[in-house]
């Protein structure tokens, strides 16, 4: 599984395939929202996990991840 720490955004994600092969529970937003990508294309965000636990040196930390195709990675989290 490969990580990315984004110590700038306020948001976290997981890549589709991660739900499947984990089998995590997803949830709906009440109301969807669009991200545009850097090639300017926009992608919906319609789904998350809900307080999904990570270890960060040695911290447990809960954090909501959006739905989303990442490309190269299988989680992003937001540490604003």
């Amino acid at each position: 599984m490969c990580i990315l720490i984004e110590t700038k955004a306020s948001l976290s994600y997981v890549n589709p395939n991660i739900i499947e092969s984990c089998h995590l529970q997803v949830t709906k937003f009440k109301d969807p929202w669009l991200v545009q990508l850097a090639i300017g294309a926009k992608r919906g965000v319609i789904t998350k996990v809900d307080n999904y636990p990570v270890v960060l040196a040695d911290d447990l930390i809960a954090t909501n991840l959006n739905v989303f195709p990442l490309g190269s990675y299988d989680i992003s989290i937001g540490m604003n």
